[in-house]
């Protein structure tokens, strides 16, 4: 049993993070540098939702798995468990609040924004508004990278031999 939580734990795990890298190195500056920019802005906005579900998806069965280690595996370092739990759990808030509250709101406001001309009352403040948002939201994402970079460390770490 213990084989089957591993896989699904290093699967989520391993796409997670490879959806992440493929979206901030390659999928996402091609958007934004092959379309004009309000194009490539629809483009992003309609990956967006499936986007975050995937990394919800994979990240939960991470988790999950992870969790289900913990409790039937005895050879396991107890340091280990809480490390990749407490990363897991971190990384799951981060993308959650990401995906599903952070991006509808830089949504909304882009789709005002869109609306009012350039130097018109409020374009600038709307403007600064998005930019932070979207600023978060690129932290969030390099944040679940890296501390999935190092589970991906820590997880080859325990299987030394």
């Amino acid at each position: 049993m213990s084989a089957f939580f591993n896989f699904i734990y290093l699967l989520g795990l391993a796409l997670w993070i490879g959806e992440v890298f493929f979206f901030a190195s390659v999928g996402g500056p091609a958007i934004f540098k092959t379309l004009e920019r309000q194009l490539a802005g629809d483009v992003v906005t309609a990956v967006f939702p499936k986007y975050y579900l995937l990394g919800a998806i994979c990240g939960g069965g991470a988790l999950l798995s992870a969790v289900a280690l913990w409790t039937i595996s005895i050879s396991t370092p107890s340091w280990f468990n809480i490390l990749r739990t407490a990363l897991l759990v971190v990384m799951l808030g981060l993308w959650l609040y990401s995906g599903y509250v952070l991006r509808p709101q830089a949504h909304e406001v882009r789709t005002e924004l869109r609306t009012l001309a350039e130097g018109s009352p409020g374009h600038s403040e709307l403007s600064a508004r998005f930019g932070s948002m979207h600023k978060r939201s690129v932290m969030i994402n390099g944040t679940v990278l890296i501390l999935g970079i190092a589970l991906v460390f820590f997880t080859g770490y325990n299987y030394r031999d």
